[in-house]
């Protein structure tokens, strides 16, 4: 399970509140991205802090479906207090 910021290198403050902002669902999967989504529970608009408890529920949930054999979350960008996200996942 790995959390880690996009191929920019985002700073990532420990702790820090962001405001969701688009999830994004990539990798080799058969699932409807709106599904892989509904799995992890998150929701545009919902505040989370990064890095957090709230993360590694996520990848703990999406693991225990156990049909996944690789899950990693990324910041994808932040604008202010919104973080975009982008899970890729692959079966």
């Amino acid at each position: 399970m790995n959390f880690t910021s996009a191929a920019q290198d985002l700073p990532l403050a420990n702790g820090k509140e962001y405001t969701i902002g688009e999830i994004n669902v990539t990798g080799t999967i058969s699932y409807n991205e709106q599904t892989v989504i509904a799995y992890t529970g998150l929701k545009k608009g919902e505040k989370i802090f990064i890095p957090g408890d709230r993360i590694s529920k996520v990848l703990k949930k999406l693991w225990d479906i156990g049909h996944f054999s690789d899950i990693n979350i990324y910041v994808t960008s932040i604008e202010g207090d919104v973080a975009n996200l982008e899970l890729e996942i692959q079966e």
